[in-house]
């Protein structure tokens, strides 16, 4: 599935928190789901200030859309308080909901952190980012230059770069990263079951 900026192009509608979007063609006619979270994603940062960058992302797919129709984001400000500023985006393409997600940004500040090394994760040494960024890609045929670090029985860990220019702020970027996150979902789930279907 090709990514580009273009892809994550949404444009406001009468000055509300309202959004319409066009769909990558696919061939088989279906709005890839990537394409939708991260247009999703793009019109709830829009409605926040930059320094509330996301804390948490929920979504769920109730229909499939088709890539031949615009989609319509319709983005709720659930809440604004001092830390937290919580986001509904409903995506919808004829009258009909195809995408829910919840969007919480938080806002920077200091307190404890409960990240773990991934290393000890995995049990094994991360080779650093400088390893990869000169490599020729795994794929390059998506504009997405992918290399597998490590893996597992379950599991695989990539370096991912984009290659769509330098785009600036992190909304786009988190924006991307939701788009590429729904590329490879059904072979990791599929790794778990040994199925191949």
């Amino acid at each position: 599935m090709e990514i580009s900026l273009e892809s994550l192009a949404i444009k406001r509608i009468a000055d509300c928190d309202v959004y319409v979007g066009k769909g990558i063609p696919t061939p088989w006619k279906r709005l890839f789901g990537g394409q939708t979270l991260g247009q999703s994603v793009m019109a709830a940062c829009y409605t926040v200030d930059s320094d509330y960058p996301i804390h948490s992302l929920h979504s769920y797919f109730i229909l499939s859309g088709s890539s031949r129709k615009d989609i319509l984001f319709n983005v709720e400000r659930t809440r604004d308080g001092g830390s937290f500023k919580t986001r509904a985006v409903k995506a919808m393409q004829s009258n009909r909901t195809i995408c829910l997600s919840q969007l919480s940004f938080h806002r920077k500040e200091p307190g404890l952190s409960y990240q773990i090394d991934l290393s000890d994760a995995i049990g094994q040494e991360i080779p650093s980012v400088e390893k990869y960024a000169g490599e020729e890609s795994e794929d390059p045929s998506e504009g997405v230059y992918k290399h597998t670090v490590a893996s597992g029985k379950n599991w695989t860990l990539r370096y991912v770069r984009l290659d769509v220019g330098a785009p600036k702020g992190w909304q786009v970027h988190c924006s991307l990263l939701t788009f590429l996150s729904d590329q490879g979902l059904t072979g990791t789930a599929r790794m778990v079951h040994d199925a191949n279907w």
